[in-house]
């Protein structure tokens, strides 16, 4: 006759609780063999493995219900497994968004901050993809409304930014969401938007066509440049930064001057980094490579070609001799 262990011995020889056991046998996951005539629960050598089996799945985080199903073959091992997965993968998609918006809360300068981020950064992460869109969307056309823009131009911009989101998301991907949460949900980044959207737009509405058009191909020829790091000071990027600045006039309407010059400089200077920021992060949610547009790079190259010109002219005209009318 096959020797039963008593619940103690079972313990001892698992190096799992009394209680534990106890718990087990009356949820009915692992049942005792046999009683003694006191009542005391009784098991086999087999139960010893069995107990071994739940300690494993109960690692992994299989509920007792589950288990008992596997042990006793009402469920396959592999369905369990399959369902199982199931339920870690949704943890782990909870805990990444839950890890992301907690780090960036806790980056506010003040305890009340943080906790208003907490509840606003919290509101939109746990929506699905599709609503959060909608509400980052919504937030992006408020602050431009009024902004003469072009409207299929917006829309289509809008598409790129927000339309058709991934939901599942990597540990990155899901702190560039709630960074680009945050951002979209900055009044102050809204203002400047808007500011730069209508400065830019007020001048489109009159300008010439074929002049901006000639401009994008410039800007186009310039990020290669830029890619090669050719040096502004060449004959070159002379030629390059005087075109620019030649159709930049024509295509605002205005004369080449020198007051131009430096208006587009100071327009440079306006320009807030943070709305290239809000494109690499919708890269990194979409999976797109993060390096800057090719325009951007080119505007970039262009207006320190301009700035470099400028100081040049500026040092020449310091160093130029005095005329002798001016001495008198």
């Amino acid at each position: 006759m096959a020797r039963l262990l008593t619940i103690g011995a079972l313990a001892r020889a698992t190096g799992i609780g009394v209680k534990t056991i106890r718990h087990y046998s009356d949820t009915g996951v692992l049942p005792p063999a046999d009683r003694t005539d006191s009542r005391y629960r009784l098991y086999r050598e087999t139960d010893r493995a069995r107990l071994e089996v739940i300690r494993l799945l109960r690692s992994l985080d299989f509920d007792l219900p589950t288990i008992s199903a596997l042990l006793g073959r009402r469920q396959t091992v592999r369905h369990s497994l399959r369902a199982h997965l199931g339920v870690v993968d949704a943890k782990l998609r909870t805990l990444r968004r839950t890890r992301a918006v907690l780090a960036r809360a806790e980056t506010s300068p003040t305890d009340d901050s943080a906790l208003a981020a907490l509840e606003r950064l919290h509101a939109v992460a746990v929506l699905d993809a599709a609503d959060r869109g909608a509400v980052l969307r919504q937030t992006m056309e408020r602050y431009l409304d009024g902004v003469p823009a072009d409207v299929t131009w917006q829309s289509r911009l809008w598409d790129v930014a927000f339309k058709d989101l991934p939901d599942d998301l990597s540990d990155g991907q899901w702190s560039a969401l709630v960074e680009l949460i945050d951002l979209v949900q900055d009044e102050d980044f809204g203002r400047r938007l808007a500011d730069q959207g209508r400065s830019y737009w007020t001048h489109v509405a009159a300008a010439d066509p074929r002049a901006t058009a000639r401009l994008a191909s410039l800007v186009l020829v310039a990020a290669r440049a830029a890619d090669r790091e050719e040096s502004h000071r060449s004959a070159r990027s002379r030629r390059l930064t005087r075109r620019f600045v030649a159709l930049s006039a024509r295509a605002a309407g205005r004369r080449p001057t020198r007051a131009f010059e430096r208006w587009m400089l100071d327009q440079g200077l306006k320009h807030d980094a943070r709305s290239e920021r809000f494109w690499i992060l919708v890269a990194i949610i979409r999976g797109w490579p993060t390096e800057p547009r090719p325009e951007v790079r080119g505007y970039r190259w262009l207006l320190a070609a301009l700035a470099d010109l400028q100081t040049l002219n500026k040092t020449r005209a310091d160093r130029a001799p005095t005329p002798a009318s001016k001495l008198q």
